[in-house]
Order: C-alpha cells, then structure tokens, then sequence
C-alpha cells in the first residue's frame, strides 16, 4: 500500500501518541527533502511526515497516497536547498 518505506522516527511521539511518520525513499543520501503537514478530520488531529530520501517522483507518490488513497491530504512543506547570500 505504501508508496516508499514507511516507519516512525524512534523517540518521537506525535499527535496520536505514535512515533512521527517517516517516508524513505530511494535517493540515498539525499536526507530530510521536505514534510507533510496533514490534517486527519476522522481521527481529529494534524501530523507531521518526514520525507527522508525521496525522489520528487516518490514524494508525488506519497501525496497521491494521501490525497487519493487515505483521503487526509496535506500541505508539502519542502527543504530549501538554496543558500542565502550576504
């Protein structure tokens, strides 16, 4: 059903007392390339899913899971990878 592997990021508790959501996918190395901010109205809480290593075409698999398939949606919340210049 996932998209990506999917776990909880040990020592973590989010808003339904689990761990915080993680999404690893295959760009190794790439490390933490943004989040999902979702709002679940059948559970009444928000969450926030860390995506570790995905690929943009992966991360496009993870919102359609969340829009489509889990019907809790979510606002994408990427990584800058610009640096500011003094």
């Amino acid at each position: 059903m996932y998209p990506v592997d999917y776990g909880y990021l040990e020592g973590t508790v989010a808003a339904d007392g689990g761990g915080m959501d993680v999404f690893r996918g295959s760009a190794a190395g790439a490390g933490v390339v943004g989040f999902f901010v979702t709002a679940d109205p059948g559970k009444r809480d928000v969450e926030v899913k860390v995506l570790i290593d995905c690929t943009a075409d992966e991360v496009e698999r993870v919102r359609r899971l969340l829009d489509d398939v889990l019907g809790i949606g979510g606002l994408l919340v990427p990584r800058c990878t610009e640096t500011a210049t003094t």
